[in-house]
């Protein structure tokens, strides 16, 4: 049996790097009265901001749905190692942006950026990839950062990368954790946004640790 309005299109997965994004605390504060509206004007500064960020890159898929953010690009040749790292960087480097975005409204993110075949368009996503990255977000980025799957560099035949990977210095994008998984650095953008202004970087510090101590105080008190 199939429905009146059957597509005659039949829908395919492509390999894609994919990205799942969360703000945290998000329920707590759509509850609570003092903080709704306040939120709600937050998530709504970041999503413009992200709406105007995307127009430089096209090929970007985003999908969000209330404190959720989905970014995904497709991958040209899976058999490239190029092709794969470069759409990486492409999920990468917009998956930062908005958690600086965020960190300037006094939000925090958390997320993880897998790899797999996936289906998007403008109504909705599905695929394997999509699992990869909410699993990951919700079972092992575990606090504020967004972690990278390690799939993406077995794909691009780039394990050795992953297995010798030694922490850089603090200006590098990508950190390793004392759990071992590897991560983005969320100060790597301050920089540029401060205008390379050493009075503006430690303002913004100044602002975001002010931040994390509020949050932690009121999760705690």
């Amino acid at each position: 049996m199939q429905l009146k309005h059957q597509p005659t299109e039949t829908l395919k997965q492509t390999p894609h790097i994919v990205a799942f994004l969360d703000f945290l605390g998000a329920s707590e504060k759509m509850r609570a009265p003092a903080k709704n509206d306040k939120f709600l004007q937050d998530i709504n500064a970041i999503y413009q901001h992200a709406k105007i960020s995307k127009d430089v890159n096209p090929q970007l898929k985003i999908k969000i749905f209330s404190d959720n953010i989905v970014i995904a690009e497709e991958i040209p040749n899976l058999d490239n190692q190029n092709s794969v790292i470069d759409i990486y960087w492409s999920v990468e480097n917009f998956s930062l942006m908005l958690y600086t975005a965020a960190m300037v409204t006094g939000n925090l993110i958390r997320g993880y950026i897998s790899i797999g075949n996936l289906y998007i368009d403008d109504i909705f996503v599905y695929g394997e990839a999509l699992l990869n990255a909410h699993d990951g977000e919700s079972k092992i980025a575990n606090y504020p950062r967004i972690v990278v799957d390690k799939r993406i560099f077995a794909n691009a035949q780039m394990d050795d990368m992953w297995k010798n990977f030694n922490p850089p210095d603090k200006d590098n994008i990508i950190l390793r954790d004392m759990d071992g998984e590897l991560y983005l650095n969320p100060f790597w953008g301050i920089p540029k946004v401060s205008e390379h202004n050493k009075k503006k970087e430690e303002q913004f510090f100044a602002h975001v640790a002010k931040m994390i101590i509020k949050e932690y105080k009121e999760l705690f008190s």
